[in-house]
């Protein structure tokens, strides 16, 4: 069908030709003629271009119509993520699951599974975290990290499109415990690309040409942090306070510096040597299935099992009791006449639902009035904002402030 509509519509006799060009009109020659056309320009009415047109020669439309001998030029080939099974496996429950239960458990993987009960559509969200000690250990181990990540969506460009054009999406990227794999779209193909992000991920050929681009990108990173808004490095400060193992953008930029391809590929042949991997899978697949999912990425990956002393959860530091500590730091960027300040009360265990529902609303109703008071009563600063800040193991009330006022002057207010 495709076919015979290229062949009946799509022909040089029914196209047209559009060239532009600031200069060398004079010299342009066009297929069939001896000499330099001749042109008859004209005026178009609106913004006065000039423009000429003229018939496309015999000599040029048939030699267009002769035999392709371009090879780029040619109809794609087969998407092999379309799918071809849109069936949806319903399955009638008197109430639909409120969470997801934890069906396997092993050395080397965990797995939470949650089949749709509720919208019975032909998709599913695939969540892996492939957890290694390594990722972040120091600031050249979390360097080496995120330019493996970045050099892993780079080479997976080249199946985006067809990806996209298939209804599924992906993303791979860096965790403070691992390397995060996320899926989502039509079911019956999404294993499919799986198994191309873990070759990836398995067998990424680190190129020196973009290995370069990549590291000097993300050198430009690293260095604009200075020229955030002054409240973005306060807040960035005030996790990195609660944060056990994090590093500051100007440590990564230091070994940033001295990191080579051949780096990465010994961080990465690490990083894969013992890993865990835990897995999220919802939607229209089937208990079996799901296992299944987690087996292909173990045995692509190809990893031995972690020991327990290594897969050790995320965590945060908690502040004592009564205490009261300041970090003072000096604005990165000395043409920014703005301070900030970062006001950061820790209330109690994250995992309460209790707290966490009063501290919300909390924020949420003192969100008016602090905005009212200190940004349009006493003009401290445009940026005014309080919000619920979660981390692993705490929630706090957090106030931001942004003004030219001194800190401490907006710490007393």
């Amino acid at each position: 069908m495709i076919r015979d509509y290229l062949d009946k519509y799509i022909t040089p006799r029914q196209g047209r030709v559009m060239m532009m060009a600031r200069e060398g009109w004079n010299d342009l020659k066009v297929v069939g003629e001896d000499k330099a056309s001749e042109k008859v320009w004209s005026k178009e009415p609106w913004y006065g271009t000039e423009y000429f047109l003229k018939q496309i020669s015999e000599q040029m439309l048939k030699e267009a119509e002769g035999s392709n001998t371009i090879s780029e030029l040619a109809i794609p080939k087969r998407n092999m993520f379309v799918p071809d099974n849109l069936d949806v496996d319903k399955k009638e429950v008197a109430e639909p699951l409120k969470r997801p239960l934890k069906i396997k458990e092993t050395a080397k993987s965990t797995l939470w599974y949650k089949k749709d009960d509720q919208f019975w559509v032909p998709k599913a969200n695939v969540d892996l975290l492939i957890i290694s000690p390594l990722i972040t250990m120091t600031p050249k181990h979390n360097v080496a990290s995120r330019l493996y990540v970045d050099l892993i969506r780079d080479s997976l460009t080249e199946f985006a499109y067809d990806a996209d054009l298939a209804g599924l999406a992906y993303d791979v990227g860096i965790h403070s415990e691992g390397v995060t794999v996320v899926l989502s779209g039509y079911n019956e193909k999404l294993v499919v690309l799986l198994k191309v992000v873990l070759d990836k991920i398995k067998d990424l050929e680190v190129k020196e040409d973009r290995f370069n681009v990549l590291k000097e990108q993300l050198r430009q990173e690293y260095v604009n942090v200075a020229l955030d808004q002054p409240y973005h490095t306060s807040d960035y400060h005030a996790r990195y306070l609660l944060s056990p193992k994090a590093w500051t953008p100007a440590e990564k930029l230091e070994e940033l510096d001295s990191l080579r391809p051949e780096d990465v590929k010994l961080h990465m042949r690490e990083f894969l040597s013992r890993t865990h991997i835990q897995a999220l899978v919802h939607g229209n697949l089937m208990k079996d299935e799901t296992i299944q999912i987690v087996k292909l990425a173990e045995d692509t990956l190809g990893s031995r099992a972690l020991t327990a002393s290594e897969l050790i959860l995320d965590r945060s530091l908690l502040l004592p009791g009564s205490s009261n500590y300041v970090l003072q730091l000096d604005v990165p960027n000395k043409n920014d006449v703005n301070s900030a300040l970062t006001y950061y009360l820790e209330i109690g265990d994250i995992a309460d639902a209790r707290i966490r529902s009063i501290l919300g609303l909390f924020a949420h109703i003192a969100n008016e009035p602090a905005f009212n008071q200190l940004r349009t009563v006493e003009q401290l600063g445009y940026i005014v904002s309080s919000s619920s800040w979660g981390s692993t193991g705490s929630i706090g009330w957090r106030l931001v402030v942004q003004s030219e006022k001194d800190p401490v002057y907006l710490e007393h207010r």
